[in-house]
This record gives C-alpha cells, sequence and structure tokens, in this order.
C-alpha cells in the first residue's frame, strides 16, 4: 500500500455528482493497484473513510443504517454516497443538455466525443447510444466541410465518424505546418572581401575622418532590397562641389516685385465646391466642452482667423453643424481643426491620381536648383464657395462659425 499514493479528499463542492463519480474511479483503481480489496471489508471500509476527507467523514456520521452490519459493507457505503452525491436526475434535461453540446473552436474530436459520452449516461438512451452520438457529432462539428462530407455517407457509424473528423484534424495541421515552411525570397548578394591594408594606410583614413560623423545612415535599394550605406554622403558632396546648399536668399527687386505674396494669407484663383450626398441626413453637433484654461487662448484664435478671413459668424440655421478639435501646439499656441467625421459620409470624393516617386523623380531630370518652401496654413489658402462654406459650419462655446476657407480637419 505504501508504494501507492492514495487519492485526494472526495470535493463536496461544485458538480458534486461528478466528483464523487471521478473519486470512486481513483478509490477502487488505489484499491486494486494496493491489493487493499483482497482484505476484509472491515478494514476496507476504515480505508475508505479515513482516505474520503474530513467533509465527506462529516456526512458519512449522518447516515442510517439498517442494521450495524452494513457500517462494515463497502457496497454499502458505495451506494449510500452514491445516493448522497447523485441525486435524482431530470432525464429531460439531460438529453437537452446532450442534444446542445457542440464542438468548441478549439476543441479535439476526440474530446468532444468523450464529453458526449459522458453526458449520454444519464439519458438512458440504452441500444441508441452510440447511434445518437453518431448524429450528435455530425450536427455539432465546428467544420462545416467536415459535416458535409459525414452527410454524403450513407452507411456511417460512430467509430466512422471520428476517423473521418480525425483525418480532417491531421490534415488541417500539415496544411498549417507546411504554410510556416514556405520560404520568403532571397536576394543573391556578392559579399565582397576587404582588402588587407597596410597599418600608414589605415592611420590615414583615420585621420580624413570628419570629426561630425555620427551614426551611418544605410538605405535600402528599392530594386535587390539590400541595404547598404550611401555611395557618397552630403557633405562629401558639398566639400567636393558637387552641390552647394543656400540657406536662404536676399534679393530686393523679387520681394518688391511680388511684395503682395510675402503679406498676409494667400489664396489660389477660383473657388472650391463640395459635392454631397443630398440622401445622407445632415447632423448637427452640440459645442464640445473646452478646458476653462483655454477659453482665452481659443476667443483669441477664433478673433484672429475672423480677422484674416478664415471663417465668419453666423446667425442663421444650417442643416450641418460640426464640431472642432483643439490642437496645442509646441510653442503654446492652439489650432482650430473640424472634425467631419459626419459630414465625410455625405461627401462624394473627388478622385485623383498621385503620382508615385519615380514620376516625380523623372520631372526633376536636369534640374539643378532645389527649394524647400514652408506651405504655411495651406488649407487656408482655396476659397470656398457659399454652399460649401455652409457646410463647414461649427459650433463653439462661443457660438456658430463657418470656414469660408477649407478647413484643416
Amino acid at each position: 500500500m505504501d508504494k501507492f499514493r492514495p487519492p485526494e479528499p472526495l470535493k463536496l463542492e461544485g458538480n458534486l455528482s461528478e466528483n464523487w463519480r471521478r473519486w470512486k474511479q481513483r478509490f477502487q483503481l488505489y484499491m486494486e493497484a494496493s491489493e487493499a480489496n483482497e482484505k476484509p471489508e472491515k478494514n476496507q471500509c476504515s480505508i475508505f473513510l479515513h482516505v474520503v476527507g474530513d467533509e465527506a467523514l462529516e456526512v458519512y456520521n449522518t447516515f442510517t443504517f439498517t442494521n450495524a452490519a452494513d457500517k462494515e459493507k463497502i457496497q454499502v457505503l458505495y451506494e449510500k454516497f452514491e445516493e448522497y452525491c447523485s441525486p435524482r436526475k431530470n432525464v429531460t434535461l439531460e438529453r437537452h443538455k446532450f442534444f446542445t453540446c457542440s464542438q468548441g473552436p478549439d476543441e479535439s474530436i476526440d474530446h468532444y466525443v468523450t464529453e458526449l459520452k459522458n453526458r449520454s449516461k444519464s439519458c438512458t438512451f440504452g441500444e441508441l447510444t452510440n447511434s445518437l452520438i453518431k448524429d450528435r457529432v455530425v450536427c455539432g462539428v465546428n467544420n462545416s466541410h467536415v459535416r458535409e462530407r459525414l452527410l454524403r455517407e450513407t452507411d456511417l457509424d460512430l467509430q466512422k465518424a471520428i476517423e473521418i473528423c480525425r483525418a480532417a484534424e491531421q490534415s488541417k495541421t500539415h496544411i498549417q505546418a507546411l504554410s510556416k515552411m514556405e520560404e520568403k525570397p532571397v536576394y543573391g548578394v556578392r559579399k565582397m572581401q576587404p582588402r588587407k591594408e597596410s597599418s600608414q594606410k589605415q592611420e590615414i583614413r583615420q585621420n580624413d575622418k570628419p570629426k561630425q560623423a555620427g551614426i551611418s545612415r544605410k538605405f535600402l535599394c528599392g530594386r535587390c532590397d539590400v541595404s547598404s550605406p550611401p555611395v557618397i554622403g552630403a557633405n562629401d558632396c558639398e566639400r567636393f562641389n558637387f552641390v552647394r546648399r543656400v540657406m536662404a536668399v536676399k534679393n530686393e527687386a523679387i520681394l518688391s516685385e511680388y511684395e503682395d505674396l510675402f503679406e498676409g494669407l494667400g489664396c489660389f484663383d477660383g473657388e472650391h465646391h463640395i459635392v454631397i450626398d443630398k440622401t445622407v441626413a445632415p447632423i448637427v453637433h452640440p459645442p464640445r466642452k473646452i478646458p476653462f484654461m483655454l477659453h482665452d487662448k481659443v476667443l483669441a484664435e477664433l478673433k484672429r482667423m475672423e480677422g484674416l478671413g478664415v471663417i465668419e459668424k453666423v446667425n442663421e440655421p444650417t442643416d450641418w453643424v460640426n464640431s472642432i478639435v483643439i490642437v496645442e501646439k509646441d510653442d503654446g499656441r492652439i489650432r482650430i481643426c473640424l472634425d467631419p467625421r459626419d459630414l465625410n459620409k455625405a461627401i462624394k470624393r473627388e478622385h485623383y491620381h498621385v503620382p508615385t516617386a519615380e514620376e516625380v523623380t523623372s520631372d526633376l531630370c536636369g534640374a539643378t536648383t532645389f527649394s524647400k518652401l514652408d506651405a504655411k496654413d495651406g488649407y487656408w489658402h482655396v476659397k470656398l464657395d457659399s454652399e460649401s462654406s455652409k457646410l463647414c459650419t461649427f459650433n463653439s462655446p462661443f457660438g456658430r462659425y463657418k470656414f469660408l476657407r477649407l478647413p484643416f480637419g
């Protein structure tokens, strides 16, 4: 007996009937393995009461026996605990649990069939047990293709249904394993062996390195997907006079000739019209709450935008009223953006071809001078017509406004 560990005490919580069934099976295996079942029944009952645990022992003390001799019969103990742990079952309810049991998403067919067999024990199916389990497997399997295959079989029994489901599971596992083994395309790259240089040349190369040589940047080649440093850097291009960087251009003649372009807010010719779908119902948003500490900044920005002719106060009814988003910049200033999520659902979009990088590069062929410009308030350079301006009406704690120029958002 010392070679085998007895089962854990019987748990009287949760599914008491299932706990008793499993504990009884483990106890009987323990008694048989340790040859304790060959001892007198009185000793077997003592081992039972010792192993069953304190809670179950208290339950035993409440049992009533027909005569004193029944206390020393192991089969009577089984029956008493069976009666306590397995009360009378509702067959209709047990059959409902059986017929509504379906295979889980990650549940194997073997585990599913085992669960069906355990549930069928309390359903009193009799000789129809295997046939009904087979029917439940066909209806409850989680793969529709496997279900179609099972329905095509004419002489389908439980064992054949299980074999078909197992084969489908194995095929799925093999396909997943093969998909992981697919190799990615490898581009051939010839690795150049570095030439050995003398210590004198190495010393000269070390001295020629620029002091500002920081992190070496690598660029990805779009033709062969190989990451490598550029052949010549920007600093070397300037040093060899390949390119010349000009930080600012001060040409008084240009500034005086185009003086209107360097003051105020620019504006493109014409007016932009926003086309909307009339079948979409307009939406009016109430003003959003703004933190009290930003009230002064928001009011000042609204006045500034009104002075620039970007927005205008609205006093008449409008079909669309949008919300606004306040964006605080790093320098403490704010930007007022439109939140047109609902309006975007009604706008009919205009489709334009966006040039690729290769097309832009080809257009720059032969150019020798390049400029970098800051397109400040670029959206505000596009003027809206009267109808489109009303679509861009927004609510604020200080009243309603409408954009006269294309809004940020």
